[in-house]
């Protein structure tokens, strides 16, 4: 038996391994750097991730309703502008063209605006959570 050879594997995977380890930790780094990123844009919007947990949509209605809401925004840049310009949701437009009740767009508001800010943003990790909400970006 050649144990050159067999230090040889070993190396090797000792080297996959490690670059395994470095890619994951680098992952996570990259991670915690986005969702950080996410808090500072929320705050920008006095939006706390706190707040988002009280304004999630905790029925499946719910959040049928709110995707729904989500691609409606996204597949109008106009009030995506309008949006992030004035940093509040065209609430009359949305009722008027989703038939959806004012109270209901209000109670969601924020939840809405943080999904608006991933979809539209650079936020690759937090996007994967909302892949399939409304138009792709």
């Amino acid at each position: 038996m050649d144990s050159a050879g067999d230090d040889g594997r070993e190396n090797s995977l000792i080297d996959i391994q490690s670059m395994k380890h470095y890619a994951e930790a680098e992952t996570a780094r990259n991670r915690a750097l986005e969702i950080e990123q996410f808090k500072q844009e929320l705050a920008k919007w006095n939006i706390s991730f706190s707040d988002l947990v009280q304004a999630s949509p905790k029925h499946v209605k719910t959040r049928l309703v709110c995707r729904r809401i989500i691609g409606y925004l996204l597949g109008h840049e106009e009030k995506l502008r309008w949006i992030f310009q004035k940093q509040m949701l065209p609430l009359a437009d949305m009722e008027k063209d989703l038939l959806i009740p004012r109270k209901q767009l209000e109670r969601f508001r924020k939840y809405i605006i943080a999904v608006l800010i991933i979809k539209t943003g650079d936020y690759p990790f937090l996007q994967e959570y909302v892949r399939d909400w409304g138009c792709d970006r």
